[in-house]
């Protein structure tokens, strides 16, 4: 985040992805990575993504995130999931059955990352309407 005063640049705050570590109610380790999607260098983030879950013996990656959707905000918000293998992962049927083209996140360079790896990964999506006051994206131009 950038903080500018009177037409002059004072601050910049750089965004921070963090690790953190905890343990399930049973008791099993688990590993969160939070932060921002990093702008530039997905493959390097990647790697350095990848890299750690091989480290701490990960043995499931789930991705949580959230995409501007035309979503009445009157409805509850949707949801989609995206494994690379459905069979590989006992999960509802109807993950994994559309298809889809648009522009990339890092949860896809990610995806990828991790298949090639041979880790499994589930991505689970919440579609926020575009009219939600803290949706960072334009409300429509209206006539």
């Amino acid at each position: 985040m950038v903080r500018i005063v009177d037409g002059v640049t004072t601050e910049l705050t750089w965004p921070e992805i963090q690790l953190r570590y905890g343990r399930d109610g049973d008791g099993a380790d688990v590993v969160f990575l939070v932060g921002p999607e990093p702008d530039f260098h997905w493959s390097d983030f990647v790697d350095v993504v990848t890299d750690a879950a091989g480290r701490f013996d990960v043995r499931m990656v789930i991705g949580l995130g959230a995409f501007p959707a035309p979503t009445p905000h009157t409805r509850r918000c949707g949801s989609s999931a995206r494994p690379p293998e459905p069979a590989r992962i006992c999960c509802p049927s109807w993950i994994g059955q559309r298809r889809a083209r648009g522009a990339a996140g890092i949860s896809s360079a990610l995806e990828l990352g991790f298949a090639e790896v041979d880790m499994d990964i589930i991505t689970l999506w919440a579609r926020v309407p575009t009219t939600s006051p803290r949706c960072p994206t334009r409300r429509p131009h209206r006539r």
